[in-house]
């Protein structure tokens, strides 16, 4: 029966498969056509019975597999959350008057003088440096720039911030789970960034908005892999469901019939979308679930829908087969050697990290981010220019540098721009392989993973094998 080779094939097969592997942790796949499905497309010739058997394993695994745990977990223990709008992503070409005339420009101050949240990036795989800023800073660091040189702004953003109370010590299962979370709403930020105990997200400012509540209502909503209690008898809870924004609404007054909620709860979900085209969903599970959840108390006309549901997506649009599409196409670069330095929020301080260290050879991509709050400012550079600046900043400042680390950087289409879930992908894979990122930024076309050099190799391995996956034997 191959019990080894075939458990190899369900590994694999879930690793490449999101939606399935989050309707797995959450109990609502029907084993025998999952079962089916994979020894079909697996092509090795597997009895039916150990791919069974191999499902049931993973199935038994399947809560460990999920990120929803250990981020909750951690959400859990107490978030702040902000969001200010009035932001901008100015682009420019990559040259280091650009570069220098950027950290040493005019940056907007929030209350009391405090540096505003910025964050300059300067990418890896294209000649360009980004700069998220808040847009009242724009015209004045606009006119400081060489004259002449070509640029694009993206207006009308909004910053949303989330710090927790500890540092996430397995931030990319955290990120995984938001990022998710956004891919299950098609919310596609312009910016993530994460360091610390500190998650940024920039996007356009109705969906900021839509982030934030979402953000918002985990600290007073189960977590998502487990099923919603039943409200007991008498409570002021029963029969209630949660409308669109949150807030509880009689069923007496609901008007919708159980197919409405079925199709409603069905769009709004695109990983069960997937689920049901592929034919692999446990449709009375579900419906009860989705009953559980709306505060519905005829799970039955919910069954009944979803029996009757045709689907109207194949393999290319589904969220599964657009995530695959731009992973394929995308190309990953390791760096070592690098260095995050914690300073205070000071530009004087990161204009020094370009004028006392040394210019980087015509042949190979400078390394440079910062992040900045009202209370630090975070770096992160080559490892050579660490040193001058310790050096020229002196004892005086409380600066903290962190060597012996590398930077994974996965360069991605355009197509990452609208494609919701392809940072949840990635950072899900290292997450479920044990690894944990120092700092994590995706902006524009590229993702950043900061890891501790020891786990760079294994970083490139699991990245790589979603990007170029091994051929079956």
């Amino acid at each position: 029966m191959h019990p080894g080779r075939a458990t190899d094939r369900v590994r694999e097969y879930l690793e490449h498969h999101p939606s399935i592997r989050r309707a797995l942790a959450l109990g609502l796949v029907n084993d025998a056509a999952l079962a089916r499905r994979i020894r079909t497309e697996a092509g090795d010739r597997l009895s039916f019975e150990a791919v069974a058997v191999a499902l049931r394993r993973a199935e038994r695994a399947a809560p460990t597999l999920d990120s929803s745990g250990v981020a909750l977990s951690l959400l859990s223990g107490g978030i702040t959350l902000e969001l200010r709008t009035g932001y901008s992503i100015l682009r420019v070409p990559d040259d280091d008057p650009v570069l220098s005339t950027l950290l040493s420009g005019p940056w907007g101050r929030g209350p009391r003088g405090r540096p505003e949240r910025t964050v300059l990036h300067v990418e890896e795989g294209t000649p360009n440096i980004s700069v998220a800023l808040p847009s009242e800073s724009l015209p004045r660091v606009v006119r400081t720039l060489p004259r002449g040189i070509g640029r694009t702004t993206n207006d009308g953003l909004a910053l949303v911030v989330l710090e927790t109370r500890g540092a996430a010590s397995d931030t990319p299962g955290v990120i995984a789970f938001l990022s998710d979370l956004l891919g299950e709403h098609d919310l596609v930020p312009h910016m993530l960034a994460a360091a610390g105990a500190r998650v940024e997200f920039l996007a356009a400012d109705a969906d900021a908005r839509r982030i934030f509540d979402l953000l918002h209502r985990l600290r007073r909503s189960p977590p998502l892999a487990e099923p919603v209690a039943a409200a007991p008898k008498g409570s002021s809870a029963a029969g209630l469901r949660p409308d669109a924004e949150g807030a509880r609404v009689s069923e007496a007054n609901d008007p919708r019939t159980g197919a409405e909620i079925a199709r409603q709860y069905v769009a709004g979900h695109p990983s069960i979308a997937d689920c049901l085209a592929y034919g692999v969903v446990n449709v009375t599970a579900l419906a009860r679930r989705i009953g559980d959840e709306v505060g519905f108390g005829h799970p039955e006309a919910i069954e009944a829908a979803l029996r009757r549901w045709k689907p109207d997506r194949g393999p290319a649009s589904s969220v599964e087969g657009r995530v695959l599409a731009v992973i394929r196409d995308s190309r990953i670069e390791v760096r070592t050697r690098v260095a995050l330095v914690t300073a205070p929020p000071n530009w004087e301080l990161l204009a020094r990290l370009v004028e006392v260290g040394p210019t980087p050879p015509t042949n190979r991509r400078r390394l440079f981010q910062v992040l900045q709050s009202p209370t630090a400012v975070t770096v992160l550079c080559e490892e050579d220019l660490v040193d001058p600046v310790l050096r020229a900043i002196g004892p005086r400042h409380t600066i903290v540098a962190d060597r012996g680390l590398a930077a994974v950087a996965v360069h991605s289409p355009e197509g990452i721009l609208e494609t919701p879930g392809v940072l949840a992908f990635l950072s899900g894979a290292l997450y479920r392989a044990g690894l944990n990122c120092l700092e994590l930024m995706s902006l524009h076309l590229e993702s950043t993973f900061v890891v501790r050099q020891t786990d760079a190799l294994a970083t490139f391995r699991v990245l790589s094998d979603l990007i170029h996956p091994p051929a079956a034997p």
